[in-house]
C-alpha cells in the first residue's frame, strides 16, 4: 500500500471509513468491483493492497486483473474503431463488444431477474459475509429486482477469488464527509451538470473522481 497525504486522496474520509468498516468483519479484500469509473482503482491500490484485483461490475466475461487495468478490454476496443471509416462496421464491432462481454447469452438472460432479497439469499448461500451482503445491499437498495446472471458472476467471483466488495463514491458524500474546497466545487458541479444522478445496472447515484 502507498502512503498519502491527504492531498492526494480527494475523498479522503471517506475512503478511511470504508477502510475501518473493511477491516472489522473479513480484514482484506481480494477483489475491487465497481461501476466505471467510480474510483475503486484507487482505493484497491492506496487502501488494500497491490495484489488486490479489479474489475466493472456486471461485465461478466471480464476475469479480475490487478487493479486499473480492467479497462484494456474497452480500451481495445476503442482503438479497433479509430481505424474503421465505415459506421456501419464500427456499430457491429460496438455491439459484438456488448453482447461477448457485457450481455452473454444474449439480452434475455441478462434482464433474468430476481428480487433483492432472493439475491441477498443467493450470495449467503454462495459463502457471502454479512459484511460483503451489507455492501451489495446498500450499492443495490434503490432497486426492486437484481440480474440473475449478475448474482451468478459475484458467485463465480467469490469461488475463484473469495473475498470481494462494491466499490463507489456516494452521491451525497458531500454532505456526509469532509472535503477539500476545490473537490467540493467539483462535486457540486458534477451534480448540477447530472441532476438525476450517475447509476450504472441500475445501482445507487455515485460520483466518478476521474
Amino acid at each position: 500500500m502507498v502512503s498519502l497525504g491527504r492531498s492526494d486522496d480527494l475523498f479522503h474520509d471517506f475512503n478511511q471509513e470504508l477502510k475501518r468498516r473493511i477491516e472489522g468483519p473479513i480484514k482484506s479484500v481480494n477483489v475491487v468491483l465497481g461501476p466505471p469509473i467510480s474510483g475503486k482503482c484507487f482505493f484497491a491500490t492506496h487502501y488494500l493492497g497491490s495484489d488486490v484485483l479489479g474489475s466493472i461490475i456486471g461485465f461478466i466475461s471480464l476475469k479480475p486483473t490487478k487493479a486499473c487495468s480492467e479497462y484494456k478490454s474497452v480500451e481495445e476496443i476503442v482503438e479497433e474503431t479509430k481505424e474503421v471509416k465505415n459506421e456501419e462496421e464500427i456499430i457491429e464491432k460496438i455491439v459484438k463488444f456488448l453482447v461477448n462481454v457485457v450481455f452473454p447469452g444474449g439480452v434475455k438472460r441478462f434482464i433474468n431477474t430476481v428480487s433483492i432479497d432472493k439475491a441477498t439469499e443467493m450470495l449467503k448461500d454462495a459463502g457471502f459475509s454479512d459484511f460483503e451482503i451489507e455492501v451489495f445491499s446498500d450499492y443495490f437498495k434503490g432497486v426492486g429486482r437484481v440480474s440473475r446472471q449478475l448474482i451468478e458472476q459475484l458467485t463465480l467471483l467469490k469461488k475463484s477469488y473469495g473475498s470481494l466488495i462494491i466499490y463507489w463514491i456516494p452521491w451525497d458524500v458531500d454532505e456526509k464527509y469532509s472535503l477539500d474546497g476545490d473537490v467540493k466545487k467539483a462535486v457540486e458541479l458534477i451534480k448540477k451538470h447530472f441532476r438525476n444522478g450517475i447509476r450504472w445496472l441500475g445501482g445507487v447515484k455515485y460520483i466518478p473522481p476521474g
